[in-house]
């Protein structure tokens, strides 16, 4: 059992390497698609979500198809800190996709974590299975599927364009200043790196469970996702009613 002490000593320690965190954030977003086409959801407009202030959010209901299938779906944006540790952050928007189940007998809601980390969390193919008992929620994950995304492309076209051994000094000095540009170009353009990292994607995904009114919450992990549904049950254990981990990626392995 995981003290007090030992969790926010764990924070520390997350909060630390977030620059780790944020390096595979940015190799996986520049080589895979890395958030779903937006226009094919009906989250609310730029216009309405431009207006939220922190915590706030802003939410579509409608009936959406789902792999041919139509259910009551709850299309949300969510405005958060870039950097809760930051008093002076920036806010940044987040969508949240609720998809209603159409049971009469309800049960705690299924909230999804996909893999990655740098692939969405935000599914175009979600697993309807979930729904004959539960509601399916999916939370955006920060740098992948919200208003910033981490898409380090210097990092792609170095690779693309740079022939010899990828694992030389010389190949793997370039990559090293390929990432510092990226890191460079995105700290001036505005974004906070600091405040993409694990324990945010926590709060992120706790502060999606309080705005949709439940007390406790299933979790679905896959991969990566399941580090994050492990943290998660540490950090808030009160918040959590099972989790079901597949593939798992403990920290330290």
């Amino acid at each position: 059992m995981q003290s007090v002490s030992d969790i926010n000593d764990m924070k520390g320690k997350y909060i630390l390497k977030s620059f780790n965190f944020v390096i595979l954030y940015l190799v996986l977003a520049g080589i895979v698609l890395t958030n779903c086409p937006a226009q094919d959801f009906a989250f609310p407009s730029q216009e309405d979500v431009k207006r939220l202030k922190s915590g706030q959010f802003i939410c579509n209901t409608v009936t959406f198809n789902w792999n041919g299938q139509d259910f009551e779906t709850d299309f949300i944006i969510i405005a958060v800190p870039e950097n809760r540790n930051s008093k002076d952050s920036r806010l940044i928007h987040l969508p949240i996709i609720k998809i209603k189940s159409n049971s009469e007998t309800l049960r705690e809601p299924v909230f999804t974590l996909a893999g990655g980390p740098g692939l969405p969390n935000i599914a175009i193919n979600p697993p309807l299975w979930i729904l004959e008992n539960h509601d399916l929620v999916m939370v955006g994950f920060r740098g992948v599927d919200g208003s910033v995304i981490l898409d380090c492309f210097e990092v792609i076209e170095y690779m693309k364009n740079t022939p010899g051994n990828p694992l030389s000094k010389n190949y793997l000095n370039g990559l090293g200043r390929a990432y510092f540009k990226g890191y460079n170009r995105m700290t001036n353009s505005g974004i906070d790196i600091n405040g993409y990292n694990v324990i945010e994607v926590l709060d992120d995904v706790d502060q999606a469970r309080q705005i949709l009114g439940y007390e406790r919450i299933n979790l679905y992990g896959w991969s990566w996702g399941t580090r994050i549904g492990y943290l998660f049950g540490l950090r808030f254990p009160q918040s959590v009613k099972r989790a079901v981990l597949t593939g798992v990626n403990p920290p330290g392995h």
